[in-house]
């Protein structure tokens, strides 16, 4: 189902939706630092691959160059027991912020399995990420452990960085080396926890998800193109293609999956592109659950959260509409050229630098803007029928000698009905609050248009003055506006 379609259902029918009261990133992990699989080495068998390991690292150099993306993954041989092996992890964690450093984790992870499961730590593959508890926006980082015990069985260990305390422990297992799946084995046999990790899958530019059911969905940056995904059945799966270029996801539903709704907010698919890499296109579909983006570069994005929050950080795009139906839209920090934000019941909350066309639309509830650029560069149109209309702190509706205009429509008016000092009519008839100011030397202007029915409108600007000359033929200054409007 495609989003406009879908949208446009959701006014035509006239659904009341009740909006979702706050932001839930389903994000759990910061794959930013994610990486490939090294495998461990025996003690004795050390020595004797140091001339094997170079040659590969000298292999992956080149498929480095001809693939584009770049490994800062790094190895460190370490000892645990009488046992030596090699952990992986990415090159730029720096564990010196920490009070717990990676080697002291190693230690805890390694202690915990070894006393909770009776393991006996021989052969294995480790793998070292960190995670953030509270998503993609802030949050305490901890220790994210990966312990391979062979093909079939592995540990995931999650440790607070600061305490050391292990805060989750899960244990997965395969019926076959062959499987795709991992298996909780604390899954009953009517509730199973999966998990799907390929890290490193070929390149895509292309992005088509369709979540029909219940699962969030995030994109992040990592080392190489991969997919995670988490969910429950038996009777719910997620699935992947990649082909020509082209990622595309999509959930399977059995009848009997509604049984599982007290485990579906546990439901993710987590998409890794690697740094600097620029995508061509983006569509995801969403039914219930979040979408969540950090430090994606692409050419179109089109996302519809039908009843989640969607959260965009340090994004790059040239067009984008992202929707919501019952939830809010949170952007910071994004770059685009033609960007439209709709959501029929949800807050938009823009923070950042705001470039060239942008809109944003909430039918029942408030846009809040804020700008770290100053209010000179932008032009803009903010409108609402019910509610305030806020510009720096200043209730524009209210305020008739500052420098912007406010103008009323007349065309639904009667002779016997007046205009309130807010813009508010017995009829509903809309306030309007525009501004322009230009500069006909730029090649484009920052243009902002918001508008909501029965929500506050807020614009927060910079507070920094900028000094510009007046008298020169392509200026237009706030001091020009005041005595055009003398």
């Amino acid at each position: 189902m495609k989003k406009n379609t879908i949208i446009t259902a959701c006014v035509a029918i006239g659904v009341v939706v009740i909006g979702v009261g706050g932001l839930i990133i389903g994000m759990n992990k910061d794959w930013n630092n994610q990486s490939t699989k090294m495998e461990s080495r025996p003690l004795d068998d050390v020595m004797a691959q140091n001339a094997k390991d170079e040659e590969e690292l000298a292999k992956q150099e080149v498929d480095t160059a001809e693939t584009g993306t770049q490994d800062t993954s790094k190895m460190q041989l370490m000892e645990f027991d009488g046992m030596q092996f090699y952990v992986e992890s990415a090159g730029n964690i720096d564990d010196d912020a920490f009070e717990i450093p990676l080697k002291s984790a190693v230690d805890i992870g390694l202690t915990y399995v070894k006393d909770n499961y009776s393991e006996a730590l021989e052969g294995i593959s480790f793998r070292m990420e960190t995670t953030s508890a509270s998503g993609i926006k802030n949050g305490s980082v901890a220790w994210y452990e990966v312990i391979e015990m062979n093909d079939r069985k592995r540990y995931e260990i999650t440790i607070n960085s600061k305490t050391g305390e292990v805060l989750d422990a899960q244990a997965y297992y395969k019926e076959k080396a062959s499987d795709e799946r991992w298996v909780n084995a604390s899954a009953s046999s009517t509730c199973i926890q999966y998990k799907v990790e390929k890290l490193n899958l070929d390149a895509f530019s292309k992005i088509d998800v369709d979540i029909d059911y219940n699962a969030s969905v995030e994109m992040v940056t990592g080392d190489s193109y991969g997919v995670i995904f988490n969910y429950y059945g038996p009777d719910y799966e997620i699935e992947y293609k990649n082909e020509n270029g082209e990622l595309t996801i999509n959930d399977i539903i059995d009848g009997k999956v509604e049984d599982l709704m007290g485990q579906n907010q546990n439901n993710y698919v987590t998409i890794i592109v690697p740094k600097d890499s620029k995508l061509s296109e983006i569509d995801i579909v969403d039914m219930r659950g979040d979408i969540s983006m950090k430090a994606i570069q692409v050419d179109k994005i089109n996302t519809l959260a039908l009843n989640g929050d969607s959260t965009f950080v340090e994004m790059v795009v040239k067009e984008g509409l992202l929707q919501t139906s019952a939830g809010d839209i949170n952007v910071k920090d994004m770059q685009g050229t033609d960007v439209e934000l709709v959501t029929i019941n949800g807050d938009i909350v823009m923070n950042g630098k705001i470039n060239s066309d942008w809109s944003y639309d909430a039918t029942s509830e408030k846009v809040i803007i804020t700008s770290t650029e100053t209010e000179e560069k932008y032009s803009y149109c903010l409108s609402n029928k019910t509610g305030k209309i806020i510009v720096n702190g200043k209730n524009l509706a209210q305020e008739q000698d500052i420098n912007k205009t406010v103008e009323k429509t007349t065309s639904a008016l009667e002779e016997n009905e007046e205009v309130d000092a807010a813009g508010n009519t017995s009829t509903g008839a809309e306030s309007i609050l525009t501004t322009e100011t230009s500069n006909e030397s730029k090649n484009e202007i920052n243009k902002i248009t918001a508008t909501t029915i029965s929500g506050d409108v807020e614009l927060e600007f910079d507070k920094e003055v900028e000094k510009k000359s007046v008298g020169k033929e392509n200026t237009l200054t706030t001091e020009t506006i005041n005595e055009s409007n003398k």
